[in-house]
């Protein structure tokens, strides 16, 4: 059977990281993205982050390449975009 690769982006959300758990509970390798100039609290995936399937990644969608290299590196079978412009 194949390994499924998620990736998903705003995993810092309330979203992200329960999609996160479901996604790890059903044995997938899941990859978030969080921007380097984030100021968003971890604390929503701060249990997650020792888990040896769960891995974060610096990149940015107002970005392109950013997003193309952790697309190249991870090799997703799966991408989720829930990442949202959070400031006004």
């Amino acid at each position: 059977m194949e390994r499924k690769v998620a990736l998903i982006t705003g995993v810092t959300g309330q979203d992200g990281s329960y999609l996160s758990e479901l996604l790890l509970e059903k044995g997938y390798e899941v990859h978030g993205t969080i921007r380097r100039s984030s100021v968003d609290f971890r604390e929503r995936i701060a249990h997650l982050e020792g888990h040896p399937d769960f891995h974060l990644h610096y990149a940015d969608l107002g970005d392109s390449m950013s997003i193309i290299q952790v697309v190249g590196k991870v090799k997703p079978t799966e991408i989720y975009n829930l990442a949202a412009q959070s400031h006004v």
